[in-house]
């Protein structure tokens, strides 16, 4: 830790280190623990303007309940045609796309691994009694389901498979397998491009590690799985590719704890 730490900080650090090993020296463990409940007390938490998981960020309430944006207006639109029973949305983040299917009485399991988010998320699903479940969950770690108990009748995917396939090493066809095995009919993943305004994707996108990352890469592999493929571009560089499965038996299911 004391890599990440500013030189003021880690000053500080070494003189309550030094403190707390005098106090062990001398066998003062109430000394030791009032120099440290002293030292918590006086830290000053300065919120941060950075990054999509800051405190100010988390502070932001989840919005106007019609849809705003582009994709906010295509989701809303997809929600009505298809109107899904239950929802897993994964790598929820603060939860606006799992809010919205809610408010259409969707059954919504948002699921992400940042804890502050869904613990918010979490209260405020149950201070309004909205049908939302939010779960501390890594998605990167979901292997590919085949149970039908476990099945969502929708599965989003929202501005999350590029960071699967670039941070934690799946493939293309690792995505779908696990966007099928959760899905029982309509599978939503959105497709993030190399535009240089998506920095993220801008930055580690390589067409020779990545061949299949690329919409009609993604495409072909939905169509293993599903019987259409409709891509609905977003902005310039973002498009929501929706696979969903026509003629099925009704056994949607979803698996609860």
């Amino acid at each position: 830790v004391e890599r990440m730490l500013t030189p003021a900080v880690l000053e500080e650090v070494g003189r309550l280190r030094t403190a707390g090993q005098a106090h062990f020296i001398d066998k003062d463990i109430p000394g030791f623990i009032a120099t440290m409940r002293n030292w918590v007390n006086g830290v000053q938490i300065v919120h941060s303007s950075l990054g999509w998981n800051t405190e100010a960020y988390q502070e932001q309430e989840l919005g106007a309940p019609e849809p705003q944006s582009p994709k906010e207006k295509a989701m809303d639109g997809l929600y009505d045609r298809y109107q899904p029973e239950t929802l897993l949305d994964l790598g929820c983040n603060k939860g606006r796309f799992s809010y919205l299917a809610a408010l259409r009485n969707v059954r919504t399991y948002a699921f992400d691994t940042a804890e502050s988010l869904i613990d918010k998320l979490y209260l405020f699903a149950k201070a309004t009694g909205l049908p939302i479940q939010a779960h501390v969950v890594d998605g990167a770690r979901l292997e590919p389901f085949s149970d039908p108990e476990i099945r969502f009748d929708m599965v989003a995917y929202l501005a999350v498979i590029h960071h699967l396939i670039f941070t934690f090493g799946k493939t293309v066809q690792e995505v779908v397998a696990q966007a099928d095995g959760l899905c029982e009919r309509v599978a939503i993943l959105e497709y993030v491009s190399s535009d240089p305004a998506e920095t993220f994707v801008y930055t580690n996108y390589d067409p020779e590690l990545y061949p299949d990352y690329n919409v009609p890469g993604i495409t072909r592999e939905l169509l293993k799985y599903f019987d259409a493929v409709e891509a609905i571009d977003i902005s310039v560089s973002r498009t929501l590719l929706v696979a969903s499965r026509e003629g099925r038996p009704d056994t949607r299911k979803v698996h609860e704890r």
